[in-house]
C-alpha cells in the first residue's frame, strides 16, 4: 500500500524541481548522469525523506497494531495473517499470499482513486 503512494509523492516532488536547473547543467556541458547527481539529487532529499517517513510509519503501524491487538486467528489484519499463518519455515503458500496481498491493497487504492479529485 505504501510503495505506490510514496512513489507518487516522490514523482510529484521531483516534477516540481525547476527544469531551468537541469537545462543550465546541460548547457554548461554536464552529461545526463552528472545533471542528475549534481543538480537534481541535492534538491530531492526533502521529498525522499518525507516519503520514507510516511512509508515506514504506515507499514510499521499496520503490522504492529495488528500483531499486538488481535487475539484470535480469524481477526488478524492481512500483513499479520500472511506472516503468522501462511509462512511456515521455508514453505510459502503463494496461492494464498498473492490474493491476500491484493485484497489488503484494494481498499486504500479505491479510496485514493475517489478522493484524488478533491485534493
Amino acid at each position: 500500500m505504501t510503495v505506490p503512494f510514496c512513489t507518487w509523492v516522490i514523482i510529484g516532488y521531483i516534477a516540481g524541481i525547476p527544469k531551468n536547473l537541469d537545462e543550465a547543467a546541460l548547457i554548461d556541458g554536464a552529461r545526463y548522469i552528472q545533471m542528475l547527481i549534481k543538480t537534481s539529487y541535492p534538491v530531492a532529499p526533502a521529498g525522499i525523506i518525507a516519503a520514507t517517513i510516511f512509508c515506514s510509519t504506515v507499514s510499521w503501524a499496520s503490522f504492529l497494531y495488528g500483531l499486538g491487538f488481535t487475539t484470535s486467528a480469524d481477526r488478524l489484519t492481512p500483513p499479520v495473517e500472511i506472516v503468522t499463518t501462511l509462512i511456515g519455515g521455508h514453505l510459502y503458500a503463494w496461492r494464498q499470499i498473492t490474493p491476500g496481498a491484493l485484497l489488503g491493497a484494494a481498499p486504500p487504492l479505491i479510496i485514493y482513486a475517489f478522493l484524488m479529485d478533491y485534493t
